[in-house]
């Protein structure tokens, strides 16, 4: 009988330790996740600031590689064609 008990008392406490650790890296994530965002969002500004350096925005930055690639596109159609 005690074998059991002591096993039922070691999944508990395994049972407890696995919630606590669950809900403090829970609460972990979601302080940390709009500071992630926010890094990743500067990131990726800093990285067309870099390819595009005269676009003054993003969306300036976003049309500039959209035009980019459809000349890259058009251009790659008349390449295969010959």
């Amino acid at each position: 009988m005690k074998k059991q008990s002591g096993f039922i008392k070691d999944a508990i406490i395994l049972f407890a330790i696995t919630l606590i650790s669950g809900l403090i890296l829970g609460f972990v994530y979601d302080i940390t996740k709009a500071p992630i965002a926010a890094a990743a969002k500067a990131a990726k500004n800093e990285a067309y600031a870099v390819v595009f350096p005269d676009a003054k925005t993003l969306r300036q930055a976003m049309r500039k590689q959209q035009r980019l690639q459809r000349l890259q596109m058009k251009y790659q159609v008349k390449a295969s064609a010959m």
